[in-house]
């Protein structure tokens, strides 16, 4: 049986069970997620969509709307989470993309995520982000990622990479330069993450993330810049698993 393009990291054996479905940042595809399931209990399942323009999909073009790309995850998600459980991780853009989809699910008559768990990311009220950022020539677009020092020089610096690897991330700029948020709140709790040194958002908007849900909203930081997940994949994973436990987990901020 030919492998869903939206699944391609996810376990036959995962469908049925709570779910945890992790989104990507602008330019990331599913295989960040990939040391999440070091460690998965066996009785919960890891969710990876994979996107159109990266990866296993790089012959696709980039879906360039915050509409088009929760639209189209909606319609690959809805008959996975039919009935189970399940919760929402989303890391910078992957943030306000769970967000939406949270909202987009719930419209489609599914039951609405357990928990919402953003990371790295203003609240929705603070987008779109400034500028054309997706229209930027290459070289523009190199010194853009070199400024969140994450991607190493070489990379940056590959001929190859910059005229073919640019392509997912100018789609999902293009999304971060024109999302504005829809209507509507959310019912489920929602915790926020982020890193103490991230000059890409406002630590002290972080709590805001709260007025766009009736639920509770809990914040809190870890050292580190914008991906200050990396190095800790392992204790974030913990943090989102607790959503199917009874125990819950303490948090810095209660709002």
């Amino acid at each position: 049986m030919a492998r869903d393009p939206w699944f391609p990291s996810d376990a036959p054996e995962d469908e049925g069970k709570p779910t945890v479905v992790a989104l990507p940042f602008a330019g990331g595809g599913a295989s960040f997620y990939s040391r999440w399931r070091l460690g998965l209990p066996a009785d919960v399942g890891l969710s990876c969509p994979q996107p159109p323009g990266r990866e296993s999909r790089l012959d696709e073009p980039p879906l360039t709307s915050m509409d088009e790309l929760v639209s189209a995850l909606a319609d690959a998600l809805t008959g996975r989470l039919a009935g189970h459980r399940y919760v929402l991780f989303g890391h910078s853009l992957g943030a306000v993309t769970a967000f939406e989809l949270a909202k987009a699910l719930v419209g489609r008559g599914l039951p609405g995520p357990e928990h919402l768990f953003v990371s790295g990311a203003n609240p929705p009220e603070m987008w779109p982000l400034g500028g054309d950022l997706h229209a930027l020539p290459p070289s523009g677009l190199a010194d853009y990622l070199r400024s969140f020092d994450y991607v190493p020089e070489e990379i940056l610096t590959d001929r190859v990479f910059l005229e073919y690897g640019l392509a997912s991330l100018r789609g999902d700029l293009q999304v971060c330069c024109t999302y504005t948020p829809s209507p509507g709140r959310l019912s489920c709790p929602v915790t926020v993450f982020h890193g103490d040194a991230d000059a890409a958002v406002d630590a002290r908007r972080m709590s805001d993330w709260g007025a766009w849900t009736s639920g509770d909203c809990w914040t809190r930081s870890f050292p580190g810049g914008h991906f200050y997940l990396d190095a800790r994949m392992g204790v974030i994973r913990d943090h989102v698993l607790t959503a199917f436990s009874d125990t819950g987990f303490p948090a810095e901020g209660r709002h």
